[in-house]
Protein backbone atom coordinates (compact mmCIF):
# COMPACT_ATOMS: atom_id res chain seq x y z
CA UNK A 1 0.00 0.00 0.00
CA UNK A 2 2.57 2.45 0.85
CA UNK A 3 4.91 1.53 -2.06
CA UNK A 4 1.98 2.27 -4.43
CA UNK A 5 0.91 5.49 -2.48
CA UNK A 6 4.75 6.65 -3.23
CA UNK A 7 3.91 5.54 -7.34
CA UNK A 8 0.80 7.10 -7.29
CA UNK A 9 2.45 10.99 -6.10
CA UNK A 10 5.67 10.58 -8.06
CA UNK A 11 3.65 10.09 -11.19
CA UNK A 12 1.12 12.69 -10.42
CA UNK A 13 3.91 15.10 -9.61
CA UNK A 14 6.11 13.85 -12.39
CA UNK A 15 3.77 14.78 -15.27
CA UNK A 16 2.07 18.00 -13.72
CA UNK A 17 1.35 19.13 -9.62
CA UNK A 18 -2.11 19.83 -9.08
CA UNK A 19 -2.96 20.70 -12.56
CA UNK A 20 -5.40 18.72 -14.66
CA UNK A 21 -3.34 17.94 -17.84
CA UNK A 22 -5.06 18.44 -21.45
CA UNK A 23 -7.14 15.51 -22.56
CA UNK A 24 -5.75 12.61 -24.01
CA UNK A 25 -1.95 13.58 -21.98
CA UNK A 26 -2.41 11.36 -19.24
CA UNK A 27 0.72 9.60 -18.73
CA UNK A 28 -0.23 5.98 -19.33
CA UNK A 29 1.87 4.80 -16.83
CA UNK A 30 -0.64 6.72 -14.31
CA UNK A 31 -3.60 5.82 -15.83
CA UNK A 32 -2.59 2.36 -16.06
CA UNK A 33 -1.28 2.43 -12.61
CA UNK A 34 -5.12 3.62 -11.12
CA UNK A 35 -7.06 0.98 -12.97
CA UNK A 36 -5.06 -1.47 -12.18
CA UNK A 37 -5.24 -0.45 -8.75
CA UNK A 38 -8.91 -0.69 -8.87
CA UNK A 39 -9.12 -4.29 -10.28
CA UNK A 40 -6.44 -5.14 -7.61
CA UNK A 41 -8.86 -3.72 -4.63
CA UNK A 42 -11.58 -5.49 -6.96
CA UNK A 43 -13.29 -2.12 -6.66
CA UNK A 44 -16.85 -1.15 -8.80
CA UNK A 45 -15.15 0.72 -11.66
CA UNK A 46 -18.03 2.35 -12.81
CA UNK A 47 -18.32 4.03 -9.24
CA UNK A 48 -14.51 5.50 -9.80
CA UNK A 49 -15.43 7.14 -13.20
CA UNK A 50 -18.72 8.67 -12.19
CA UNK A 51 -17.25 9.77 -8.89
CA UNK A 52 -14.33 11.52 -12.06
CA UNK A 53 -17.17 12.55 -14.05
CA UNK A 54 -18.54 14.88 -11.19
CA UNK A 55 -15.29 16.29 -11.29
CA UNK A 56 -12.30 16.96 -9.08
CA UNK A 57 -14.62 17.65 -5.72
CA UNK A 58 -18.03 16.25 -5.36
CA UNK A 59 -20.40 15.52 -2.57
CA UNK A 60 -21.57 12.23 -1.22
CA UNK A 61 -25.27 12.61 -1.61
CA UNK A 62 -24.94 13.58 -5.00
CA UNK A 63 -23.04 10.58 -6.17
CA UNK A 64 -25.33 8.47 -3.68
CA UNK A 65 -28.26 9.71 -5.72
CA UNK A 66 -26.52 8.65 -9.05
CA UNK A 67 -25.25 5.61 -8.29
CA UNK A 68 -26.96 1.87 -9.41
CA UNK A 69 -25.77 0.41 -5.90
CA UNK A 70 -27.23 0.56 -2.09
CA UNK A 71 -25.30 3.02 0.40
CA UNK A 72 -23.52 0.45 2.33
CA UNK A 73 -22.07 -0.68 -0.82
CA UNK A 74 -21.35 2.79 -2.13
CA UNK A 75 -19.48 3.90 1.37
CA UNK A 76 -17.47 0.66 0.90
CA UNK A 77 -16.30 1.40 -2.41
CA UNK A 78 -14.98 5.02 -1.25
CA UNK A 79 -13.30 3.53 1.43
CA UNK A 80 -11.44 1.53 -0.62
CA UNK A 81 -10.69 4.57 -2.83
CA UNK A 82 -9.82 6.59 0.44
CA UNK A 83 -7.43 3.88 1.42
CA UNK A 84 -5.86 3.81 -1.84
CA UNK A 85 -4.97 7.53 -1.68
CA UNK A 86 -7.44 7.88 -4.92
CA UNK A 87 -9.69 10.24 -2.86
CA UNK A 88 -9.30 12.73 0.67
CA UNK A 89 -13.02 13.00 2.51
CA UNK A 90 -14.19 15.45 4.33
CA UNK A 91 -16.49 15.12 6.88
CA UNK A 92 -18.72 11.78 7.79
CA UNK A 93 -21.57 10.51 5.31
CA UNK A 94 -23.88 11.46 4.52
CA UNK A 95 -22.74 14.83 5.21
CA UNK A 96 -19.53 14.68 3.32
CA UNK A 97 -17.46 15.57 0.31
CA UNK A 98 -14.97 13.74 -1.14
CA UNK A 99 -11.75 15.52 -3.31
CA UNK A 100 -9.23 13.18 -5.34
CA UNK A 101 -5.66 13.76 -4.05
CA UNK A 102 -4.42 15.15 -7.52
CA UNK A 103 -5.87 16.41 -10.33
CA UNK A 104 -4.20 13.94 -12.82
CA UNK A 105 -5.96 11.00 -10.95
CA UNK A 106 -9.06 12.18 -11.65
CA UNK A 107 -7.79 13.52 -15.03
CA UNK A 108 -6.94 9.49 -15.23
CA UNK A 109 -10.11 8.28 -14.18
CA UNK A 110 -12.16 9.85 -16.62
CA UNK A 111 -10.08 9.77 -19.37
CA UNK A 112 -10.50 6.01 -19.59
CA UNK A 113 -14.40 6.62 -20.18
CA UNK A 114 -15.16 6.03 -23.25
CA UNK A 115 -17.36 9.11 -25.49
CA UNK A 116 -20.51 7.31 -25.43
CA UNK A 117 -20.41 6.52 -21.72
CA UNK A 118 -19.65 9.96 -20.75
CA UNK A 119 -22.41 11.47 -22.40
CA UNK A 120 -24.42 8.90 -20.55
CA UNK A 121 -22.94 9.84 -17.46
CA UNK A 122 -23.19 13.93 -17.93
CA UNK A 123 -26.76 13.33 -19.01
CA UNK A 124 -27.68 11.25 -15.81
CA UNK A 125 -25.63 13.58 -13.51
CA UNK A 126 -27.42 16.88 -14.93
CA UNK A 127 -31.00 14.99 -15.06
CA UNK A 128 -30.42 13.96 -11.49
CA UNK A 129 -29.08 17.47 -10.52
CA UNK A 130 -32.12 19.40 -11.89
CA UNK A 131 -35.20 16.85 -10.37
CA UNK A 132 -33.42 15.88 -6.71
CA UNK A 133 -30.84 19.22 -6.08
CA UNK A 134 -32.98 22.52 -6.34
CA UNK A 135 -30.04 24.24 -4.14
CA UNK A 136 -27.61 23.27 -6.73
CA UNK A 137 -29.96 24.67 -9.70
CA UNK A 138 -30.08 27.55 -8.17
CA UNK A 139 -26.46 28.52 -6.78
CA UNK A 140 -24.59 26.43 -9.17
CA UNK A 141 -26.22 26.73 -12.68
CA UNK A 142 -22.62 26.60 -13.81
CA UNK A 143 -22.12 23.09 -13.35
CA UNK A 144 -25.43 21.98 -14.91
CA UNK A 145 -24.02 24.03 -18.17
CA UNK A 146 -21.28 21.74 -18.26
CA UNK A 147 -22.85 18.63 -17.34
CA UNK A 148 -25.43 19.15 -20.43
CA UNK A 149 -22.76 20.71 -22.28
CA UNK A 150 -20.84 17.33 -22.19
CA UNK A 151 -24.11 15.31 -22.44
CA UNK A 152 -24.80 16.83 -26.27
CA UNK A 153 -27.53 18.56 -24.65
CA UNK A 154 -27.24 21.98 -26.00
CA UNK A 155 -30.65 23.78 -25.47
CA UNK A 156 -29.93 23.05 -21.91
CA UNK A 157 -26.68 24.19 -21.44
CA UNK A 158 -27.26 27.69 -23.01
CA UNK A 159 -29.91 27.92 -20.97
CA UNK A 160 -27.99 27.46 -17.95
CA UNK A 161 -25.07 29.50 -19.23
CA UNK A 162 -27.50 32.20 -19.08
CA UNK A 163 -29.18 31.61 -15.53
CA UNK A 164 -25.07 31.44 -14.46
CA UNK A 165 -24.23 34.70 -16.20
CA UNK A 166 -27.30 36.26 -14.64
CA UNK A 167 -26.28 35.14 -11.03
CA UNK A 168 -22.91 36.37 -11.46
CA UNK A 169 -23.97 39.83 -12.91
CA UNK A 170 -26.35 40.64 -10.19
CA UNK A 171 -23.76 39.15 -7.48
CA UNK A 172 -21.53 42.30 -9.38
CA UNK A 173 -19.07 39.51 -10.51
CA UNK A 174 -19.01 40.55 -14.48
CA UNK A 175 -15.81 39.23 -15.40
CA UNK A 176 -17.49 35.77 -14.44
CA UNK A 177 -20.50 36.71 -15.71
CA UNK A 178 -18.87 37.88 -19.02
CA UNK A 179 -17.83 34.63 -18.89
CA UNK A 180 -20.94 32.40 -18.39
CA UNK A 181 -22.58 34.57 -21.80
CA UNK A 182 -19.84 34.10 -24.03
CA UNK A 183 -20.12 30.13 -23.48
CA UNK A 184 -23.65 30.12 -23.76
CA UNK A 185 -23.05 32.28 -26.92
CA UNK A 186 -20.32 29.54 -28.56
CA UNK A 187 -22.81 26.45 -28.06
CA UNK A 188 -25.87 28.59 -29.97
CA UNK A 189 -22.92 28.76 -33.13
CA UNK A 190 -23.54 25.16 -33.23
CA UNK A 191 -27.36 24.98 -33.72
CA UNK A 192 -29.14 25.83 -36.66
CA UNK A 193 -30.24 28.84 -37.63
CA UNK A 194 -34.07 29.57 -36.36
CA UNK A 195 -35.91 31.63 -34.53
CA UNK A 196 -35.82 30.39 -31.65
CA UNK A 197 -32.08 30.51 -31.59
CA UNK A 198 -32.73 34.09 -32.33
CA UNK A 199 -34.55 34.51 -29.29
CA UNK A 200 -32.00 32.69 -26.74
CA UNK A 201 -28.77 35.10 -28.67
CA UNK A 202 -30.66 38.33 -28.17
CA UNK A 203 -31.19 37.01 -24.07
CA UNK A 204 -27.84 36.92 -23.95
CA UNK A 205 -26.14 39.58 -25.75
CA UNK A 206 -28.37 41.70 -23.67
CA UNK A 207 -26.95 41.15 -20.11
CA UNK A 208 -23.75 40.45 -21.71
CA UNK A 209 -23.45 44.28 -23.03
CA UNK A 210 -24.90 45.70 -19.49
CA UNK A 211 -21.90 43.34 -17.94
CA UNK A 212 -19.36 45.04 -20.07
CA UNK A 213 -20.38 47.94 -18.94
CA UNK A 214 -20.38 47.53 -15.57
CA UNK A 215 -16.93 45.97 -16.15
CA UNK A 216 -14.91 48.18 -18.83
CA UNK A 217 -17.12 51.32 -19.22
CA UNK A 218 -19.68 52.55 -21.60
CA UNK A 219 -16.60 53.67 -24.02
CA UNK A 220 -15.17 49.71 -24.06
CA UNK A 221 -14.84 48.34 -27.58
CA UNK A 222 -16.11 45.55 -26.36
CA UNK A 223 -19.41 47.15 -25.58
CA UNK A 224 -20.12 48.09 -29.01
CA UNK A 225 -21.34 45.54 -30.74
CA UNK A 226 -23.65 44.60 -28.17
CA UNK A 227 -25.63 47.58 -29.63
CA UNK A 228 -26.87 44.61 -32.25
CA UNK A 229 -29.20 43.35 -30.06
CA UNK A 230 -32.21 44.59 -30.07
CA UNK A 231 -31.65 43.76 -34.20
CA UNK A 232 -31.73 40.08 -33.17
CA UNK A 233 -35.29 41.34 -32.10
CA UNK A 234 -36.50 42.62 -35.03
CA UNK A 235 -35.15 40.13 -36.95
CA UNK A 236 -37.58 37.47 -35.77
CA UNK A 237 -40.45 39.41 -35.54
CA UNK A 238 -43.44 38.56 -37.72
CA UNK A 239 -45.31 40.98 -38.80
CA UNK A 240 -48.40 38.99 -38.47
CA UNK A 241 -48.50 39.28 -34.94
CA UNK A 242 -46.82 42.90 -35.03
CA UNK A 243 -50.09 44.73 -33.53
CA UNK A 244 -49.06 42.91 -30.38
CA UNK A 245 -46.73 45.30 -29.39
CA UNK A 246 -46.50 49.06 -29.76
CA UNK A 247 -45.74 51.19 -32.57
CA UNK A 248 -43.73 52.69 -30.30
CA UNK A 249 -41.82 50.14 -28.95
CA UNK A 250 -41.20 48.55 -32.66
CA UNK A 251 -40.48 52.30 -33.79
CA UNK A 252 -37.29 52.15 -30.43
CA UNK A 253 -35.94 49.35 -31.75
CA UNK A 254 -36.54 49.85 -35.50
CA UNK A 255 -34.43 53.37 -34.47
CA UNK A 256 -31.95 51.54 -32.14
CA UNK A 257 -31.20 49.24 -34.57
CA UNK A 258 -30.81 51.14 -37.77
CA UNK A 259 -28.40 53.55 -36.09
CA UNK A 260 -26.08 51.01 -34.58
CA UNK A 261 -23.03 51.63 -36.89
CA UNK A 262 -20.82 48.89 -34.86
CA UNK A 263 -23.68 45.76 -36.02
CA UNK A 264 -21.58 43.09 -38.02
CA UNK A 265 -22.31 43.52 -41.78
CA UNK A 266 -24.31 40.37 -41.31
CA UNK A 267 -26.59 41.60 -38.76
CA UNK A 268 -27.07 44.80 -40.60
CA UNK A 269 -28.33 42.63 -43.92
CA UNK A 270 -30.59 40.49 -41.09
CA UNK A 271 -32.22 43.90 -40.26
CA UNK A 272 -32.42 45.40 -43.80
CA UNK A 273 -34.21 42.34 -45.06
CA UNK A 274 -36.34 41.78 -42.43
CA UNK A 275 -37.97 44.99 -43.04
CA UNK A 276 -37.89 46.03 -46.56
Amino acid sequence: MVRESAVFESAARTAAPDRAAPAGEIPTTLQDLVLARLDHMASDREIALLAAALGRQFDYELLAAIVAVDEQTLRAELAKLVSADILYVKGQPPRCAYLFKHALLEEALYAAIDEPKRRQFHQRIAEIMEARFAKSVETRPDLLAEHFTKAGLIQKAVGYSLKAGLRSRDRFANVEAVSHFHKGLQLLETLDASPERDTRELELLAPLGTAYIAWRGYAAPEVGPFSVAPMLYVSGWDRNRSSSRSCGEISRIISYAAISRSAPISLRKRWLSANA
